[in-house]
């Protein structure tokens, strides 16, 4: 085998090993960082619906919770059902089912002389289902990118390895020209 295809073999192994590992480290890295994202919207559709609520306990005003959560729910798609407990009144905006990843919001201050006649809760059902497809689009396309990036990438360092091989191998190829010549006895 000559000297140029063995150089070419090995720095082609080489990138490949290294493009492999830089991609799967990205992919695992943004996908993290997805699952991360996806929470803190959550986070975010929470932490609001948390001030409205804290809002209408202040005012004494329920419909200004149920207002707002109306809106979000058509706003987010991805919340199925918000039930709203309020003294001796319920109210629910959805369908309850289960299945569904619940968070729960107690607003205002518990220990304040009016906390017993404005206590209020809200409860925010998430579709598991919506969460996860969403992740998994967001996953699939990245990938894709990845996928994209890896593959111009190792075009890339496969021209570059080629010519990386060859450059090296010159004057290794010239000096056994140069030997086999001699050896002919051929002096000059």
């Amino acid at each position: 085998m000559r000297i140029q295809t063995k150089i070419f073999m090995f720095t082609t192994a080489l990138l490949f090993v290294v493009v492999a590992v830089m991609a799967f480290n990205l992919a695992w890295f943004q996908r993290r960082h997805i699952r991360l994202e996806s929470a803190a919207r959550v986070d975010a559709i929470v932490g609001g619906a948390a001030r409205i609520a804290g809002e209408s306990v202040k005012a004494g005003d329920e419909l200004m919770i149920l207002s707002y959560l109306k809106n979000v729910v058509k706003e987010y798609p991805e919340i199925e059902v918000v039930v709203v407990r309020r003294r001796d009144h319920t109210a629910v905006i959805g369908e309850l089912r289960t299945h569904l990843y619940y968070r729960t919001i107690t607003p205002g201050d518990a220990r304040g002389p009016s906390a017993a006649a404005g206590t209020c809760t809200v409860q925010l059902g998430f579709s598991r289902t919506m969460l996860e497809d969403r992740i998994r689009k967001q996953q699939v396309l990245l990938l894709s990118e990845v996928l994209a990036v890896a593959g111009l990438g190792l075009l890339l360092g496969l021209a570059g390895s080629w010519w990386f091989g060859r450059k090296l191998a010159e004057p290794i190829v010239s000096l056994a020209g140069q030997m086999q010549t001699f050896a002919r006895g051929k002096l000059k």
